[in-house]
Order: C-alpha cells, then sequence, then structure tokens
C-alpha cells in the first residue's frame, strides 16, 4: 500500500512540475493527445502539418480560437472571410505561437470554414485558394 501510495504521489508530482515548467509548445504537444478531434485541432493541423505555413513548425502551438458567424459578428466575418462571405455562415480563427526566422515567437492568425459547426477542410482549402487568387 506505501509503495502505491508513493508512486501515485511521484506521478502527480512529475505531471505537476511538467505543467509548470515545460514550454508551451511541449504542453500544446501532451494537449493535443486529448483534442485531436476538435475542429480548433483540426483547423491548426491542418495549417501546420499540411500547408506548412509555419517557419519552425516543431515550436507552434495553439493560443487560442473563437468562431465568427454572419449573425453575430458580421463586419468581422467579412473582413476576416473575403470571398467566402457569400458561401459560408461560420467561420473558426485560431491563434497559434510559433517561432520566426529570428527565434522569438509571433502569432498567426489560422481561418476556417465549419460547415454545419463542423470543421470543413475541403471548404477551407478553397477560401485559402479564392483568398490567394485576389491578391
Amino acid at each position: 500500500m506505501k509503495k502505491i501510495v508513493i508512486g501515485v504521489f511521484a506521478v502527480i508530482a512529475t505531471a505537476g512540475a511538467f505543467a509548470l515548467f515545460a514550454p508551451e509548445y511541449q504542453k500544446d504537444k501532451v494537449l493535443a493527445l486529448f483534442t485531436s478531434g476538435t475542429n480548433e485541432r483540426q483547423c491548426f493541423d491542418l495549417y501546420k502539418n499540411d500547408m506548412e505555413v509555419f517557419k519552425d513548425p516543431s515550436t507552434a502551438y495553439l493560443s487560442k480560437s473563437y468562431v465568427l458567424t454572419k449573425e453575430s459578428d458580421s463586419v468581422l466575418f467579412k473582413e476576416f472571410s473575403g470571398s467566402a462571405f457569400e458561401k459560408h455562415d461560420s467561420l473558426l480563427i485560431v491563434v497559434a505561437q510559433t517561432k520566426n526566422s529570428y527565434g522569438a515567437y509571433g502569432k498567426s492568425t489560422l481561418k476556417c470554414v465549419l460547415v454545419n459547426e463542423q470543421f470543413d477542410r475541403s471548404a477551407t482549402l478553397s477560401l485559402l485558394v479564392d483568398n490567394y487568387l485576389e491578391r
């Protein structure tokens, strides 16, 4: 019984030390194990793994996210969505932090399309292509 209590205490102490002292990107990797199916994580992973938008993807981590809809945030929605304004009703905005070329952290704002309140990969890729062609 004493060994079990010591083992549980050691696990809790190790987890606490990790939570206090680990860099944010390491904490995010652990958190990703439990949140891999969420809209935010799928959007972040699309940009991190498939789009190669970060200079150092191994240090990128998800900072915050929010949903913009036509009804509740029409001005912001139109600003962020561009050509998607007519096609879609809601956008997921994900703010990520990652190291830049100089080794300092900077923010990146990632936009993803939600269809029926679920992340839609093909609609997001279509949005990115449309925004690129508008430039």
